[in-house]
């Protein structure tokens, strides 16, 4: 699974992403991929923190975010 996978009303304005925390977005890809779901794209940083982008199976978007020192 892809990005094409996206729900359609993600491209659209007012969307809204829930975000969960986890110990560690290597372990959550392979969850998600194990579930049916996808991590897509590239990480990114923030303060005290790193993102990732991914979807559920039925295509909703969802972010994971790992805590970093």
């Amino acid at each position: 699974m892809d990005a094409s996978f996206v729900h359609p009303s993600y491209k659209t304005l007012g969307r809204t992403t829930s975000f969960f925390t986890v110990p560690s977005i290597s372990g959550a890809q392979a969850v998600a991929a194990s579930l049916g779901g996808a991590l897509f794209g590239q990480e990114y940083a923030g303060p005290g923190f790193k993102v990732r982008n991914g979807c559920d199976p039925e295509g909703n978007v969802l972010q994971v975010r790992e805590n970093t020192p």
